[in-house]
């Protein structure tokens, strides 16, 4: 099947860099619409809120989870590994062939990305600019790392797209 689709030029190498960037651009989207504009997510006017203690707002989510309730918590904690899981993944599939070993980078970009999205957020007075987010963040990137590795040792038993390609 996957021969035929190649056949086809479905899976071209030029055909898989618009997906990928059509999937960075929707990723791209959507997380801002719910780092800016959703106000169901509590995304108000705060005027300059913001947070560069390390681990203090995560410190506190779990102190007080409770009373918070643990729902509360988890969409934060967890909310923000997963909200930059996609950014990871999509990001190492963009590196060269010889570059998705190198798991400093994508955490860099991650890191650079988030730092990025909380300055913004603090400039703007749009929710709370938090180190802790960074932090997360950054988790959830350097995790989309991981699993797009995994993906593509399941996937192709290599990291290397030249176990992917098929000679035509």
């Amino acid at each position: 099947m996957r021969q035929a689709v190649e056949r086809a030029g479905l899976l071209s190498k030029t055909n898989r860099l618009i997906a990928k960037f059509a999937l960075l651009i929707i990723y791209l989207a959507v997380l801002s619409y719910g780092l800016f504009f959703a106000e169901s997510l509590g995304r108000s006017v705060e005027h300059g809120s913001y947070n560069i203690i390390p681990f203090h707002e995560i410190r506190r989510y779990i102190h007080y989870a409770d009373a918070l309730g643990w729902e509360t918590v988890a969409v934060n904690l967890l909310g923000n590994v997963a909200a930059f899981l996609p950014f990871g993944f999509l990001i190492t599939s963009f590196f060269p062939e010889n570059d998705k070993a190198h798991p400093v980078s994508v955490a860099g970009l991650s890191l650079l990305f988030s730092v990025t999205i909380e300055l913004l957020q603090h400039f703007t007075s749009v929710g709370a600019a938090d180190i802790d987010d960074v932090i997360l963040n950054t988790a959830g990137g350097f995790l989309g790392y991981l699993l797009y590795i995994a993906w593509r040792f399941a996937a192709y038993g290599s990291v290397n797209r030249l176990t992917e390609e098929v000679a035509t």
